[in-house]
């Protein structure tokens, strides 16, 4: 997690507002996290669930735009300055996501390059089109969406971003 946080608060372009949610970590953990609060608003949960967790900090949000970042991945240094950018050229974008890649113990061992999509390739093309921790997303297409539905066990982003599209 520290890894993780860092690579939020490296950020060549500070996000606005940072919010991490705390889902059922042990009591060990939580007071490991304790230390970030000042640079974060930390919201303690017991085991509310991965979308859950999701809808209780788009709630929070205060900003038009949403970024999402998994504990186990990480950011590169310049990947808000980058979306941001785009955003910037494109008024009309409503989500965008970055290339990724895929390590293990420090090596890249796979790349995933992907084309340039639009919310409706969701409804034509393979599940894999996205991954959350690269997505920024308008707050106002999550919420008019239904945001992340808490009762599917898995795909819960795909099936979110399927309802984004339509």
């Amino acid at each position: 997690i520290v890894d993780t946080l860092n690579s939020v608060l490296t950020q060549s372009c500070l996000p606005a507002e940072i919010i991490l949610i705390n889902d059922g970590s042990s009591d060990e953990e939580t007071l490991f996290l304790e230390q970030f609060k000042h640079k974060v608003t930390l919201i303690n949960k017991k085991n509310v669930g991965v979308s859950k967790t999701r809808n209780i900090a788009i709630n929070l949000a205060n900003n038009e735009w949403i970024a999402f970042l998994d504990q186990d991945d990480l950011w590169e240094h310049d990947k808000i300055e980058k979306q941001w950018a785009f955003i910037q050229k494109n008024p009309h974008c409503q989500a965008i996501h970055t290339a990724v890649k895929a390590m293990r113990d420090d090596k890249i061992f796979a790349e995933y390059k992907k084309k340039t999509l639009y919310l409706e390739d969701f409804l034509l093309t393979d599940p894999n089109q996205s991954y959350l921790s690269s997505t920024l997303i308008k707050k106002e297409l999550l919420v008019k969406s239904g945001l992340f539905n808490p009762i599917l066990p898995y795909s819960q982003d795909r099936e979110c971003f399927i309802r984004c599209s339509l």
